[in-house]
């Protein structure tokens, strides 16, 4: 089972998806977001301290089922490790690993994972 965390939340929370203006890391399974792709921005303000965190549209989504549903968090998080987070679930919610199979199957597709494609 995972640690849960009942943080607080940021005073400023914004999600858009624009297109990558150049490269990327995804901040939840490190792979490259590449030029001019779709993937969700998140600006966040916490603190006092505005973040900015770029993710694949996916991935994002991925996480925040693993947080909001498996895990029943109440406060979404960013930034994580998404391989760990699947291995962590994939046991309870056999979806996880399903859902996590189609987001590297769309890495391998853009040829951003090894041995991927183009």
């Amino acid at each position: 089972m995972c640690y849960v965390d009942h943080g607080d939340r940021c005073d400023v929370w914004t999600e858009t998806t624009p297109r990558a203006r150049r490269p990327y890391t995804c901040a939840q399974c490190g792979l490259a977001i590449r030029q001019g792709d779709r993937h969700t921005k998140i600006a966040s303000l916490f603190d006092g301290r505005w973040t900015t965190t770029r993710v694949h549209s996916d991935c994002w989504a991925l996480s925040q089922y693993i947080q909001l549903d498996v895990c029943q968090q109440e406060v979404v998080f960013a930034e994580g490790d998404l391989r760990h987070e699947v291995r962590e679930h994939m046991r309870e919610s056999p979806e996880v690993l399903w859902r996590y199979r189609d987001v590297m199957r769309a890495r391998r597709a853009e040829g951003v994972w090894p041995g991927g494609g183009q």
